[in-house]
């Protein structure tokens, strides 16, 4: 694993969200608050090579970001599962990517990749891995983001980077949103000082003010794996209802 990626060896891949598609929220599914996340949550530690995951090659963040949220919930219940480059290759497919054809590396939608995951899973070589639910929550409420990282194992994030995010150890405000471009990653950690993320291999820094002004969306995913080994059912949410959402929105 890298200290720090060496940001010339990098692609991003993050297309930006479909203009007024409707998204299920987080918010509207609550039946009642969760308890209280504690002010610390560190899990990126759970693996010591998370992998690259073509990302040094092709524009799959959005895929990679997947991966790695896997690779999270099933590391948590002692069972590792690491997802292969050619699944990862493969699920990037699905946007219309084609290997050694560079013209299609057009990169994807994250609301695209989830819904797809929702409907058809992943054959990830062990068991289909599938996404049951998923739900998107509003990145400057911190109070909600540091409970869905802690009740749900992580959060599928897109960043408008800018270009100024390429010479930082840990990231903090610079230049413009999106003068770099964008990027999907998996978030696992926060603190009072900020956030840490997974993308190329590497465990990535983010201060709350980085989160707060280049965080474009942020979804909770529920899987399989992370409900049948968390000490915390969610059972705060309406699972017909939100079922329900996503099947008008995929129709």
């Amino acid at each position: 694993m890298l200290d720090f990626p060496d940001h010339r060896l990098v692609k991003l891949g993050r297309r930006p969200p479909h203009a007024g598609m409707i998204v299920p929220k987080l918010a509207d599914f609550r039946r009642r608050a969760l308890p209280p996340p504690p002010p610390t949550c560190k899990r990126s530690g759970i693996i010591s090579e998370w992998g690259m995951h073509l990302n040094d090659a092709i524009g799959d963040c959005t895929i990679a970001a997947a991966a790695n949220a896997i690779q999270t919930w099933t590391a948590a219940n002692g069972a590792l599962w690491r997802v292969a480059d050619a699944i990862v290759e493969a699920r990037y497919g699905q946007s219309g990517y084609r290997p050694g054809k560079p013209a299609t590396d057009q990169g994807a939608v994250e609301t695209d990749v989830l819904g797809a995951w929702s409907r058809h899973g992943w054959d990830i070589g062990r068991q289909d891995e599938d996404v049951t639910l998923w739900a998107a929550l509003q990145p400057g409420n911190d109070a909600d983001v540091r409970e869905a990282i802690y009740h749900f194992g992580g959060l599928y994030v897109g960043l408008l980077l800018p270009d100024s995010a390429q010479n930082q150890p840990v990231w903090d405000v610079g230049s413009a949103p999106g003068t770099w471009g964008g990027h999907a990653v998996w978030v696992t950690d926060y603190d009072q000082d900020g956030l840490a993320c997974i993308t190329w291999d590497t465990v990535q820094r983010m201060t709350w003010a980085f989160w707060q002004k280049y965080c474009e969306e942020a979804y909770a995913l529920l899987n399989r794996d992370w409900l049948n080994t968390s000490a915390v059912s969610p059972t705060h949410l309406d699972f017909d209802g939100l079922d329900a959402a996503l099947g008008a929105i995929a129709a």
